[in-house]
């Protein structure tokens, strides 16, 4: 949050300074022991900062946002064609481990996290003093020895660490996720917008729904989806091969008869689908794709996915209740009025768009339509049975990650799309 300029300025007003520096610890090449050597290392630099009304008594005082520096150990890294450079870290945070995709295009956004269980804790967390794998060796100096017995050690030092590398990589593909964790926000409100919009609608115990999940990432959602909620048959479409491997090998993500990877362009896909002789059908279709292109005021989804075009082929291949859920990431207000109204004109039956911002903090917003009867109700009646839909549903289909009051909570945040 604070590597935004919004975060940043948010800090600075609750920290009562007139002059604020943030320092980000690196993702390679260092070990940083403790908070007393990362001062002191930086003593130095932020004296010749400091302001010449600073007395001569008077100290910097430092900051942190937790206590300790954790642990990280970057346990992939790979390029794709399509996506660019990435790794996959593993972080210990308040004392639990946690797995990270980041691309480095981007490496202020976590692109997806899951939570790793006990059991392999020990073998792919490495202590806070080992520094992490990296490609650039810090600190070191390229020497010519004519000593071959310096040589010889030298060599198989640099083995021991290949190994040691190769056999903490092999540890960590078979780390144990917890496929009940949902590290991201907007994640928990699509799960609560289901809940309310799309599974009430199943009247039947028996009943497959079938969701339809376009961007994969790490395969947290839909991982989720098929592990904690029942009935639940997903499909998911990817546009990139290397990263359902990133997914399958480092996140937990698996496929099976009712989880299954289209690997496709996903705008290519939903357009064949939907003009497809025997055309299929899902009870929700899910949008979470994040943009490439970052200045059109939106960082989620791409614009090509809210075209009208786009939105009509999708209401298509929605079921007779399906719903359509999307993360928005969007700053410019315009624009976010622009997307609630192309959906009021593809969803004509449906009356009314809901929106829900799951915490103050987040910048998504999930918004979602849901295909009715015309003759159904009003928008405030139905934002009412909405929510009343959503409790119920909720504390019928409880899953492991949520207590009632978490659900619930979430589904009375739900308002009609301004």
């Amino acid at each position: 949050m604070f590597s935004t300029e919004e975060g940043a300025s948010e800090l600075a007003a609750g920290a009562g300074f007139s002059r604020l520096i943030l320092v980000a610890f690196g993702r390679g090449g260092h070990a940083f022991e403790s908070t007393a050597k990362v001062q002191e290392e930086l003593n130095a630099k932020i004296m010749e900062l400091a302001p010449d009304t600073l007395g001569a008594g008077e100290k910097i005082p430092y900051l942190t946002v937790e206590e300790g520096l954790g642990a990280r150990n970057i346990v992939h890294r790979s390029t794709s064609s399509l996506s660019g450079a990435f790794f996959v870290e593993d972080v210990k945070e308040d004392g639990e481990l946690l797995r990270r995709l980041v691309f480095l295009s981007n490496t202020n956004v976590i692109q997806s996290e899951v939570k790793l269980q006990s059991r392999s804790t020990a073998n792919s967390t490495p202590p806070a003093s080992v520094p992490v794998e990296t490609d650039v060796q810090v600190g070191t100096t390229n020497t010519i020895s004519g000593d071959a017995t310096t040589d010889a050690r030298k060599k198989k030092k640099n083995k021991k660490q290949k190994n040691r590398k190769k056999d903490q990589k092999a540890t960590a593909k078979h780390a144990i996720v917890d496929t009940a964790y949902l590290a991201f926000g907007y994640h928990k409100g699509m799960i609560a917008a289901l809940h309310a919009a799309s599974l009430s609608a199943n009247t039947e115990a028996d009943m497959l729904h079938r969701t339809l999940v376009l961007g994969l990432g790490g395969g947290c959602l839909a991982q989720y989806l098929h592990d904690n909620i029942a009935g639940m048959d997903v499909t998911v479409c990817e546009i990139d091969p290397v990263i359902v491997t990133v997914a399958e090998q480092y996140f937990g993500f698996h496929q099976d008869e009712r989880m299954r990877v289209v690997v496709a362009d996903a705008l290519e896909y939903i357009a064949e689908q939907s003009a497809a002789a025997q055309r299929p059908s899902f009870d929700s279709i899910i949008v979470d794709v994040d943009a490439k292109q970052r200045d059109v005021g939106m960082s989620c989804p791409p614009v090509s996915f809210v075209e009208v075009a786009l939105l009509q082929q999708v209401h298509s291949l929605l079921s007779a209740h399906g719903v359509l859920l999307i993360n928005v990431s969007c700053r410019d207000s315009n624009l976010y009025k622009e997307i609630i109204a192309r959906l009021e004109r593809v969803f004509t039956d449906s009356r009314v768009v809901f929106a829900m911002r799951p915490g103050e903090q987040d910048v998504n917003s999930v918004v979602f339509v849901r295909k009715t009867d015309a003759k159904g109700p009003d928008a405030k009646t139905l934002l009412q049975q909405l929510h009343g839909h959503g409790r119920r549903c909720g504390k019928a289909q409880n899953t492991p990650c949520y207590v009632d009051d978490e659900l619930c909570e979430l589904i009375r945040d739900i308002e009609i799309a301004k």
